[in-house]
């Protein structure tokens, strides 16, 4: 017989000591493919935060600005707090799920950057792709953008106003004012070849000295603030991209709309 009075197979393995290891080997290899993560062996829920997440809804139908979204049970997850453009399928949403990491939750499965999504209000329901997930608020921030080597035909086509968009067409980075605009100029040591000295001498040179006024919209993460994925630092160079020039200089000074120092004091 396979099973013996003893409740042993062929005489040798204890059945309930099988069902036993067999349990293990199963929860040891799902969490390996979790990624090691364990998170079906928590009880604790996860906290709910609020994120604000790009999706690209697939053919022509998104919901509008304010428009609130709901999940699978009918239940209020977030608004459309942002629109790119009149035509681009770019929505920016701001969500309350629980949320680890770069991966929420909704409508009970774990999604990430790439995810596919669904959305409902009513009898309407969206499908969307994740862009980007932002786990803290996306802010404006203000930095004044130092260009010392700036062609001259590149100085008469700045402008107040020229932006830099993202490739959906949402406005990253904005020209608030132009402060100053000045004819570039060096000092040099010329040599007096009559007495054998040096002159420290000023002359003027066909570039341009431009300070700007920059509005950026950043993310924040552990504490930092990053523009296009990068820290904003004091004396970091800067590139703005807009659809008819590039212009580069350095930061000498970060701050939030209302003034106050972005970065801590040293």
């Amino acid at each position: 017989m396979f099973v013996d009075t003893q409740r042993r197979i062929f005489g040798r393995w204890n059945i309930i000591d099988l069902i036993f290891l067999t349990l293990i080997g199963f929860v040891l290899a799902c969490g390996g493919a979790a990624g090691g993560r364990w998170l079906f062996l928590s009880t604790a829920p996860l906290p709910v935060k609020t994120i604000e997440v790009d999706l690209v809804f697939s053919g022509q139908t998104r919901p509008e600005l304010g428009e609130q979204l709901f999940d699978r049970k009918q239940k209020s997850i977030g608004e459309v707090i942002n629109i790119t453009g009149a035509t681009t399928s770019l929505v920016t949403v701001r969500l309350n799920v629980p949320c680890k990491e770069n991966v929420l939750k909704v409508n009970g499965l774990w999604v990430g950057i790439g995810s596919s999504v669904v959305l409902r209000n009513g009898k309407k329901t969206y499908r969307a792709t994740i862009e980007d997930i932002a786990a803290e608020p996306r802010v404006w921030v203000h930095g004044l953008v130092r260009c010392l080597t700036v062609l001259p035909e590149l100085a008469l086509i700045i402008k107040d106003g020229d932006s830099q968009v993202n490739a959906h067409g949402r406005v990253i980075a904005r020209i608030s004012k132009i402060l100053r605009d000045d004819v570039r100029k060096v000092h040099i040591l010329e040599a007096s070849a009559a007495d054998a000295t040096t002159e420290l001498v000023e002359m003027q040179t066909d570039l341009r000295e431009v300070l700007l006024s920059l509005d950026m919209l950043v993310s924040q993460k552990d504490g930092e603030y990053l523009f296009k994925g990068k820290p904003l630092r004091i004396g970091q160079t800067i590139t703005v991209d807009t659809a008819v020039y590039s212009i580069t200089g350095q930061f000498v000074q970060l701050t939030t709309l209302d003034g106050q120092p972005l970065l801590p004091s040293s």
